[in-house]
């Protein structure tokens, strides 16, 4: 069965059980996304394009892969870098959110066969992923749609397999290493470039 997935970057609740499983991404800096930026994210690339007088409340939508924001009136100019970046963040993630359940499917039956309820996608600066048995949801961070695919696929793994797992004993190593025996180089990238991972800035992949 396909997973669910939710347009990201909505108030979700997490109770305390939720986020202890998870993989820490650190401190991170925000993330900003200008007017003419173009950003690329699994394969894609979005061309921002900033308008002003959208009226109330500023809204975006995507067209041929350009990313249409249109600005509330009478935004001044710290609120609208913030308005820009998370609109852009929200349309972005829409948009290859398809490809990145279908991505998360693909590995879940090739390795696990789990049942999965939900995937989403969030802006967060202090980890990579979590998953929460209560709703049998996994949450990645918005930052991996810029990191190496083996650097997601390691994450989703990790989150996969704490389906299982609910905790980092050997067993779960285990599951995490038959699914992708190289993981450690991954886990050790993302400890040394994921701090740098946004639309502008590209570290080089993991060596295999």
């Amino acid at each position: 069965m396909a997973t669910r997935y939710e347009i990201p970057f909505r108030l979700f609740f997490i109770g305390r059980r939720a986020v202890r499983r998870r993989v820490y991404s650190g401190g991170m800096k925000r993330i900003d996304i200008r007017d003419g930026q173009t950003v690329s994210a699994m394969g894609k690339n979005f061309t921002i394009s900033v308008s002003d007088g959208a009226g109330k409340s500023s809204r975006a939508r995507t067209e041929n892969d350009t990313v249409n924001i249109l600005l509330a009136e009478g935004i001044d100019g710290r609120q609208k870098n913030k308005h820009v970046s998370l609109l852009a963040r929200k349309a972005i993630s829409k948009s290859v959110m398809p490809d990145l359940a279908a991505k998360v499917d693909g590995i879940n039956a090739r390795h696990f066969c789990f049942g999965l309820s939900r995937l989403g996608l969030k802006d967060q600066k202090g980890r990579w992923g979590s998953y929460s048995k209560g709703t049998n949801s996994i949450y990645l961070n918005f930052r991996l749609l810029f990191a190496p695919e083996d650097v997601l696929d390691y994450v989703i793994v990790h989150e996969l397999a704490h389906i299982k797992e609910l905790n980092h004993s050997r067993n779960f190593w285990r599951l995490v290493e038959n699914a992708m025996p190289d993981y450690k180089e991954k886990r050790k990238w993302l400890r040394k470039n994921g701090a740098a991972l946004g639309p502008s800035i590209a570290p080089k992949p993991p060596q295999s």
